[in-house]
């Protein structure tokens, strides 16, 4: 560091990146030159050796694992090691650095080694001291006495007239000091919070100096000997005493804001301690002593704007509100204090965020008024600019997500006018730009040709806006990603057209991306937009056009391997590659799946610390697992799973890889099972053991439940098909004992359901008619106590059908009538499901086995529901000789019941005819071919009641 007069060249080492910002901006105003180095972890081995050339490598590679990567604490080991002869601990090397160091003051003092300690030790708490302003002062009303600092006067004259000893610096004071070094006041500190009289020192301190006094403990390290819950309960207690005894200082509002800044997310920060009215009872008091300094209001406001963001945040709307009212109060109070009309301004932005986040938009338009009355007030003032045009950007936002489009476009008219009064100020341009990418993802989702035309009307304007502004990141930014989303939203229109514009969009990212090569954004966007385009082509089966996309991004790839987006792009479509090509299933496609996974093993060996390329190399593994499988490979399928276990082990904390691998286990276990050997059943066993074990360590974690029940309803239906009855049963039970520890995971539920179905199917093929009935009573049971649940009701249904079946096939008096309770809950399932397939399909394969036996005397209402349902029976070979089968029955059924309504006396074919007409959608169809070679006057009234239908 060279001071402006160019003399006394000096070294700053700043190791508190909290206040780095602040010490150079303050450096920079005195006009001192600076040069920041940043030293890494490596630096600290090449100064060891550059500076300490007697330290054989050992030695220094010892000191390179005990000094925390602290360059500070590596010069300390060194210097102990020239004196004590052997590198020692890190406690040992502070203490012995602090005798030294008081040692020094002692000789050139004379003071008592003990008492110099505990001066520095108190004024450690609270550096960097101005001495010789109001510090001093401070220190002294704190403890109450002065005597202790006329030596720490003695301490620092003899540091300034020693200055190539003891260094010090001062924001303020170009003869002002901190306690040297840094590192040693560290571990002053946290000696002096292990002694007895802390406690009362601390609270002393905490309504002159709170704000140092709370950086100076939280910057303590873990390595001296204090953890960090010890310090948390100190800071814990400074912030109930900051809100309860207040302060005495400015520093005081210091304090407040950094609690509810930096501070708001640590366990100690409480709040429901918070206390604005002690905040503003200790304002009337510091504000009127300082009247002269602005920082005092001002980080009031601050502190009022992160409790409103803070009360909002809980849920505590009357006192976020109470927040604002102040805020409000000491704008007026203050109308040219630019910093309190920002807070406001900030203020009003993070309470319309939460209404506007909980679709109160009432209120959130009463935070609108506010900031537009605020800008009317102040129109030069640019950071009220700024508050107003991301409210209405934000605004826009919510009304968009609420299907409001009319206000959503009456937001960005207001920032169209904003942006044409202010067309050079950054911030308005940005916050158009994102609000018109907003407006052209919820234009894209409506997916009407009204919807996509309003949208490409955004893309427009943006590249006009481009277009002016090609030199603003934020504005390439946006363009970029309203192009990658419109891509998405042409593609998944479908059309011809939409195609074409697809690509158009593909074409323009690419231009932006050649136009601007090292902007990161732009990247993300042409590499997002391809994937998705490679991925579409995919599923349409355009392996041709996908791999131009995947050539693409390996060649983007190549020119910024660095790029972790663009890298996310390519192992994602890598990804979705290998499914394509596994589902292609031929030689070729398997051949070029294995070139996809090659090509993720070699990303993810470069970069194995990218939790993206992980996740991304786990899916594939188990797409290659599925395509092996499929091919029916089986030694490469196994192999898949090995690289999943390898990759869980080095990755076991990771939940994706977690979940990849036990769906590879299940996938594995579905394989064995369904080839029913018995090499194989032991193989899939082997699979359900490794997933129960990934249970038993993370029963928490959904996906691995998911992939156990099904794996054990999986397999409860292959023992079943190959008569392993107790190995049936204990899945059975097993799947019981997951629900009963999980009744609301819906896939556990999926997973019991099916594994009672399975064995119901096993009992009525063996004709163990009872033990049928019981699994049928425990899915009925699990319908009554999920209704809702899809796939409960769907195995529910297919096992009353199937039952329904057995009971048919049984033929006994009981059986019929079990049957026809079968069918009777069948229709009520659809009584009350009417719209659910599965249910449909099932009552209609039911009526069938009722239709079928009681062929000759069919309850016609069981005949019409089954006519009705006819086309929702499961489309397989018989589908269409069942429904011809129903078709004629009903027909025949209304012909005979034509025939003796005729025959009766007191006969009212009419209103029978009527009946039937009410009865069916298609009942002129039915009527006509029912009426074929009946008597001439029943078909004329057929045809009498038909036309006076028209």
């Amino acid at each position: 560091m060279n001071r402006s007069a160019g003399e006394g060249i000096k070294l700053l080492m700043i190791d508190r990146p909290i206040s780095k910002g602040s010490i150079i901006s303050d450096l920079k105003r005195k006009n001192v030159h600076i040069d920041p180095i940043e030293l890494v972890k490596g630096d600290i081995t090449l100064f060891l050796r550059e500076n300490f050339e007697e330290i054989c490598e050992d030695d220094i590679r010892d000191i390179e694992e005990k000094c925390e990567g602290s360059f500070v604490y590596a010069s300390f080991f060194a210097e102990y090691l020239r004196e004590k002869g052997e590198v020692g601990e890190l406690k040992e090397v502070l203490a012995q650095r602090i005798e030294t160091y008081i040692e020094d003051l002692k000789d050139k003092i004379g003071e008592d080694q003990d008492v110099i300690k505990s001066s520095i030790c108190q004024i450690s708490l609270v550096t960097p001291v101005d001495w010789f302003k109001k510090d001093r002062e401070y220190l002294e009303k704190a403890f109450g006495f002065k005597s202790r600092y006329e030596l720490v006067d003695e301490i620092l004259n003899t540091a300034y007239n020693f200055p190539t000893e003891f260094l010090f610096y001062s924001h303020h004071n170009p003869s002002g000091f901190l306690i040297k070094p840094d590192p040693v006041a560290d571990y002053l500190k946290s000696e002096f919070l292990k002694e007895k009289q802390c406690e009362s020192r601390i609270r002393q301190l905490i309504p002159y100096m709170p704000f140092r006094l709370s950086l100076n403990i939280i910057t303590i390290p873990e390595s001296n000997d204090v953890s960090k819950d010890e310090l948390f309960k100190i800071l814990g207690d400074i912030w109930l005493e900051l809100n309860t005894s207040g302060g005495k200082t400015p520093e005081y509002f210091s304090a407040i804001v950094l609690f509810t800044g930096y501070f708001s997310s640590m366990p100690f920060y409480n709040l429901d301690e918070l206390n604005v009215t002690k905040w503003l009872e200790c304002y009337r008091i510091i504000g009127k002593a300082n009247t002269d300094d602005p920082e005092v209001r001002e980080n009031l406001a601050m502190g009022l704007v992160n409790a409103s963001h803070d009360y909002g945040t809980a849920g505590d709307l009357p006192k976020m509100e109470g927040c604002l009212e102040e805020l409000s109060l000491l704008v007026a109070a203050h109308p040219d204090d630019p910093d309190v009309r920002k807070g406001l301004a900030m203020g009003l932005y993070n309470t319309l965020n939460k209404y506007g986040t909980s679709g109160e938009f009432g209120e959130m338009e009463g935070c609108l008024d506010e900031l537009h009355r605020l800008a009317a007030d102040h129109p030069d003032d640019p950071e009220v600019r700024k508050g107003l045009a991301m409210g209405l950007a934000n605004a826009s936002n919510y009304y968009g997500t609420a299907g409001d489009l009319a206000k959503m476009e009456g937001c960005l008219e207001e920032l169209r006018l904003l942006v044409a009064a202010h067309p050079d100020d950054p911030e308005v341009r940005k916050q158009i730009v994102m609000g018109l990418v907003n407006a052209s993802n919820y234009y894209g989702k409506d997916g009407t040709e009204d919807g996509l035309g309003k949208m490409e009307g955004c893309i427009v304007e943006l590249r006009k806006l481009y277009a002016d502004h090609s030199e603003d990141p934020e504005v390439r930014k946006q363009i970029a990603m309203v192009l990658y989303g419109a891509s998405y939203y042409y593609m998944k229109n479908g059309t011809a057209d939409g195609l074409d514009k697809m690509e158009g969009c593909l074409d323009e990212l690419r231009r932006l991306a050649a136009d601007h090569p090292d902007d990161p954004e732009v990247r993300e966007g042409l590499a997002m937009g391809l994937a998705n385009a490679s991925n579409y082509y995919g599923t349409t089966g355009d392996l041709a056009k996908m791999e131009g996309c995947l050539e693409e991004l390996g060649k983007l790839f190549a020119d910024h391997d660095d790029d972790p987006e663009v890298r996310k792009g390519l192992v994602m479509e890598l990804v979705n590659a290998s499914y394509y090509y596994a589902k292609d299933g031929k030689t070729d496609g398997l051949d070029k799946m294995e070139g996809c996974i090659a090509e993720l093993r070699k990303l993810f060996a470069d970069h194995d610390d990218d939790p993206e390329v992980r996740k991304q190399i786990a899916m594939g593994l188990v797409n290659a697992s599925d395509g092996y499988r499929t091919a029916g490979d089986l030694a490469k399928m196994e192999g898949c799973i090995d690289e999943l276990r390898q990759l869980f082990a080095d990755h076991d904390d990771d939940p994706w890889i977690r979940k990849q691998l036990a769906m590879g286990l299940y996938g594995a276990s579905y394989y064995y099972g369904k080839d029913g050997t018995a090499g194989d059943l032991a193989k899939m066993e082997g699979c359900i053991a490794e997933l129960r074990k990934l249970y038993a360590d993370h029963p928490d974690d959904p996906e691995v439940r998911k992939q156990l029940a099904m794996g054990l309803a999986n397999a409860s239906g292959y023992y079943g098909t190959t008569g392993y009855l107790a190995k049936m049963e204990g899945c059975i039970d097993e799947l019981r004992k997951l629900y009963a520890d999980h009744p609301d995971d819906p896939e556990v539920r999926k997973g019991l359901a099916m594994g009672l179905a399975n064995a119901s199917n096993y009992y009525g093929t063996t004709g163990d008619l009872a033990k049928m009935e019981g699994c049928i009573a425990e899915l009925r049971k699990l319908y009554a106590d999920h209704p809702d649940d899809t796939e409960v009701r769907k195995w529910l249904a297919v096992w009353l059908a199937n039952a329904s079946y057995y009971y048919a096939k049984d033929g006994t008096v009981d059986g019929l009538a079990k049957m026809e309770g079968c069918i009777d809950v069948l229709r009520q399932l659809f009584a009350d499901h009417p719209d659910d397939p599965e249910v449909r399909e099932n009552l209609a394969l039911g009526l069938v086995s009722a239709v079928a036996l009681f062929s000759e005397n069919v309850d016609f209402s069981d005949l019409t529901l089954s006519y009705k349902l006819r086309f929702d029976l499961p489309n397989d070979e018989s589908k269409q000789t069942i429904i011809t089968f129903i078709e004629n029955k009903i027909s025949e059924t209304i012909k005979s019941m034509l025939e003796a309504e005729f025959e009766k006396d007191d006969s009212d074919l009419g209103a029978f005819i009527d009946k039937i007409k009410s009865e069916f959608d298609d009942a002129e169809i039915i009527l006509l071919k029912a009426s074929e070679d009946l008597p001439l006057k029943i078909q004329r009234l057929i045809l009498q009641s038909l036309n006076s239908q028209d």
